[in-house]
């Protein structure tokens, strides 16, 4: 009914197979985001490998959904309000939002899981590692915001 095209899963475990029989059945393309299949074969062990880790996830996933052919898309977070609260943190200092109202954002969705290292993560999130698609498959949302913020001088 949603006609979607991509089905993005943010979560460490593995998808249920019964969800991967209706992606493929429903020709959904599915895109699980977990941790362990971010981990690159004979990448170092070190303190900063949960960051790093993160760090990749939010930059490919941001990567997909500002993709138009990825779209519509569904973004599914099973912790409940962890990588799906990042993602959306990150997206709106991709889109120039005031970092106040960015955390006020987070802490209304994490409820009672919002945590200061998440903020920070999303104050310190680098927004030029994002590489845009070209202009002609970026979503036209993307564009009319553009064109907005240019109006109002926000750029």
């Amino acid at each position: 009914m949603l006609n979607l095209k991509t089905l993005m899963l943010l979560s460490p475990e593995r998808p249920a197979a019964r969800l991967c029989r209706w992606a493929h059945a429903s020709r959904v393309k599915m895109v699980h985001f977990g941790l362990d299949q971010l981990t690159r074969p004979g990448e170092d062990q070190h303190e900063d490998r949960e960051a790093h880790d993160t760090e990749r996830l939010i930059k490919e996933a941001l990567e997909l959904i500002l993709d138009r052919r990825n779209l519509p898309i569904l973004v599914v977070d099973t912790s409940g309000a962890n990588e799906g609260t990042l993602l959306l943190g990150c997206f709106r200092r991709l889109q120039g939002r005031n970092l106040a109202n960015i955390c006020a954002e987070y802490r209304s969705i994490a409820g009672s899981r919002a945590k200061t290292t998440s903020e920070r993560f999303i104050e310190m999130f680098d927004t030029d590692l994002i590489a845009l698609p070209p202009p002609d498959r970026l979503p036209d949302w993307w564009n009319e915001q553009l064109e907005d913020d240019e109006v109002d001088g926000s750029v």
